[in-house]
């Protein structure tokens, strides 16, 4: 699978929407002013996390909760604050790997 399908796999299997709603009822905010982020904002800065994966050769990029990585060529997509790279588990908010 070539790095642009996966990249739409995530987009498309990605429980956005979720995280959204647990952010809202978190009061978790994004930005020097800060804000709920949409769906859209979600997305575009998830979209933009896994690009950066495929287009710069980079292995991990993270920001806002997410946490992107590519091993052995396999793209995965993460959320959740006590996710770290090196063991296979995020938070119990999205345990799901995309």
């Amino acid at each position: 699978m070539t790095d642009q399908e996966q990249i739409d796999d995530i987009m498309d299997n990605f429980p956005f929407a979720r995280i959204q709603a647990m952010m809202e009822a978190d009061g978790w905010t994004w930005g020097s002013r800060p804000h709920l982020p949409d769906e859209s904002e979600l997305r575009q800065t998830a979209r933009r996390l896994l690009r950066s994966l495929a287009d710069e050769e980079l292995s991990y990029a993270g920001t806002g909760g997410y946490t992107a990585i590519k091993t052995d060529g396999v793209l995965a997509l993460y959320w959740g604050v006590d996710y770290a790279p090196d063991i296979e588990e995020c938070d119990e908010w999205v345990t799901e790997r995309y």
